[in-house]
């Protein structure tokens, strides 16, 4: 995050679903979404871009 290691727990779900943890930011990011049919690695890559961004967007 912004040049700084940060921690993480999580799980991945059928579908691009995810949930992800940052304890030490109090962060929780959740991402529902439905492409159940695409198991290519670029769906993985959009889903991770989500939880990315959001870390990028917290001032640091």
């Amino acid at each position: 995050m912004n040049g700084r290691e940060v921690r993480w727990v999580g799980a991945l779900g059928r579908g691009g679903q995810s949930i992800r943890i940052v304890p030490e930011l109090d962060l929780v990011v959740v991402v529902t979404a439905g492409y159940y049919q695409d198991y290519s690695p670029r769906a993985g890559q959009v889903q991770y871009g989500v939880f990315r961004d959001v870390l990028r967007a917290i001032p640091a």
